[in-house]
């Protein structure tokens, strides 16, 4: 399976794969760690429909997930080519129960591929959970990503024409009902160019400056490649291809705040988040210094130079506010411009502190 996220247009065939559990079954982190390879906890109601290209023999196909928010519906259940049922407790095999009842009302059940996929290690409820008739059963941990890549390659397998569906258990004949429909049709949509997998990614809590109350807000957040930090309502208005807010890292720096804060400062306004742990924060600052860095690497041409020259303020040393006239310095770490004799005052601070270049003379690493 390609890990590239993607969106395609419709010319591509579609495996369609179901996705049915409890809201606290777990179902969604498990769908998220499948498409972003992180454990990104998600009891979200509402579900999500998610995009993913796969290679199988030498084709392309667009998987499609339907992570669906809460009971099966007549459209949902004509829609899949495959239900994976989540389970991760006693209370989330009742769940499942009722869902499978409620899916015997609208098709028969025998003719839906199903992969059970419980998260967890409690005998108990995997007993109960393993009773419900299936074609393949696997056992997965969201956290590691143990087994969560060859939960959805076993779904994929039961689809035909990729190989014969497996025999399973049949329900009682009194679960089983053949009312079918053919009301619902694909509808043609083109789905847009594609996008890279980011560096890093994952829900943080921002601080609304706009609010009189300043806050907190849930928000879903990526770093890419191109020194770009993006912020989203949440992760289904990422994988929609919604409109992010960007921060752009190349004239700005990250500081930590105390607890689990750090600050995104830039010309034009400051950024703060929170996140889950110290050791998460400490995480995202180094990997968006790292970005910041690479930034500015190789950046030892006239153009470029003229670019950072131009900005309002670099002609003025941050520190002493002197301006300055032809000997430039810049320290890393706080993406500003000094003079000679503050460049000095930052070497003492230490490397650790301010990584201090000359603009002109230096190729900036």
């Amino acid at each position: 399976m390609n890990s590239q996220e993607w969106t395609l247009s419709r010319s591509v065939e579609e495996i369609r794969i179901g996705i049915l559990g409890s809201r606290v079954s777990q179902k969604s982190t498990l769908v998220h760690r499948y498409l972003t390879g992180e454990c990104i906890e998600d009891n979200s109601p509402e579900g999500g429909r998610f995009k993913k290209e796969l290679i199988l023999n030498n084709k392309a196909y667009m998987l499609l997930l339907r992570d669906e928010g809460g009971h099966p519906e007549l459209q949902f259940t004509h829609w899949l080519d495959v239900l994976i049922l989540v389970s991760n407790s006693a209370e989330t095999v009742r769940t499942c129960y009722s869902y499978v009842s409620r899916l015997s009302s609208y098709k028969c059940l025998n003719e839906i591929p199903m992969v059970l996929v419980s998260i967890g290690d409690d005998s108990l409820f995997i007993n109960d959970f393993k009773k419900i008739p299936h074609n393949s059963y696997i056992n997965v941990d969201v956290l590691t990503g143990r087994n969560v890549e060859a939960a959805f390659d076993s779904a994929v397998s039961l689809i035909k024409p990729f190989t014969p569906s497996t025999p399973r258990k049949l329900f009682p004949q009194s679960m089983i009902t053949r009312r079918r429909s053919n009301l619902f049709k694909t509808v043609d949509e083109e789905l847009g160019v594609g996008r890279v997998i980011p560096l890093k990614q994952g829900y943080l809590l921002k601080k609304s400056k706009n609010d009189k109350l300043k806050k907190w807000k849930k928000k879903y957040v990526l770093l890419t490649k191109d020194y770009k930090f993006n912020y989203y309502e949440n992760i289904n208005n990422y994988m929609e291809n919604g409109n992010p807010k960007v921060i752009d890292l190349k004239h700005s720096n990250v500081k930590k705040n105390s607890k689990n804060y750090f600050v995104i400062n830039t010309l034009e306004k400051n950024y703060e988040f929170e996140c889950a742990n110290v050791n998460e924060r400490d995480a995202w600052v180094e990997i968006i210094e790292k970005q910041i860095l690479q930034s500015l690497q190789g950046t030892n041409n006239l153009e470029e130079i003229n670019d950072i020259l131009s900005l309002n303020g670099n002609n003025y040393c941050a520190d002493c506010n002197i301006e300055i006239d032809d000997s430039y310095w810049i320290s890393i770490n706080f993406a500003v411009i000094i003079c000679i004799d503050c460049s000095g005052i930052h070497r003492n601070l230490g490397s650790h502190i301010s990584r201090v270049r000359s603009l002109h003379l230096d190729e900036i690493r």
